[in-house]
């Protein structure tokens, strides 16, 4: 019986520390809106959101939708997400972005991207 056990906590031990990505993958798949960045809030009027859909092993795609001052932009690409140091590396267009993810719940996501932007974003 103790032996067992010692299975089962070691199993478990093993599978929750290999799904770290994958568990913040699934907390991330949605879309979010920017409600503030630098603690600045967007105009009424304005809006940028990010799209996420979860792929496998902490890996998705992304879409990146605003509209400011009337022009409209958008962008879409891959993500990965790392289980070291709360990093997403962002790609597109052959390029990489990396984003440190400061904070992290079920409805709410603040992150810094490289030029030190803060942004503050809640899930739709």
């Amino acid at each position: 019986m103790k032996k067992l056990f010692i299975i089962l906590i070691s199993l478990t031990f093993i599978l929750t520390s290999c799904s770290k990505e994958n568990m913040l993958n699934k907390r991330l798949d949605g879309t979010w809106r920017v409600v503030k960045i630098n603690e600045l809030f967007p105009d009424n009027d304005d809006f940028v959101s990010y799209s996420f859909i979860k792929g496998n092993n902490g890996c998705g795609e992304f879409v990146i939708s605003a509209n400011i001052n009337n022009v409209f932009f958008s962008a879409s690409g891959t993500y990965e997400l790392t289980n070291s140091e709360n990093l997403v590396f962002i790609y597109d267009d052959n390029s990489q972005t990396v984003v440190s993810i400061l904070e992290f719940s079920k409805k709410y996501l603040k992150f810094k991207d490289i030029s030190g932007s803060i942004f503050e974003l809640e899930k739709l």
